[in-house]
């Protein structure tokens, strides 16, 4: 199932939210940032199967101005947080390295 999320264009300019949407199996949105003119990035928690998940995923600005969910992203466990910290920890370093 598509979700649709209604947004402005300039919702997202990299702003962190908090909330108290753990309790339930609601999105807990953490971060937001724009990709591009078009697209954004959202890193959020939602549960799956009673696990605690996180996502990272695109979202694209639809025809009447609002956001949808694209199937571009990654989720992961709670629990494989430090190893992808550690991904992209290692891309960082080897961006720096390249531009050097």
């Amino acid at each position: 199932m598509k979700k649709e999320i209604r947004l402005s264009k300039s919702s997202a300019s990299g702003t962190s939210v908090a909330s108290d949407a753990r309790a339930s199996n609601e999105m807990e949105v953490v971060h937001t940032f724009a990709k591009n003119a078009f697209d954004e990035i959202w890193a959020y928690f939602q549960p799956y199967r009673g696990h605690e998940v996180v996502h990272i995923r695109t979202l694209t600005l639809g025809d009447n101005d609002e956001l949808h969910f694209t199937k571009k992203g990654i989720s992961v466990s709670v629990k494989q947080l430090p190893k992808l910290l550690e991904a992209v920890e290692a891309l960082v370093a080897a961006a720096e390295g390249r531009s050097s």
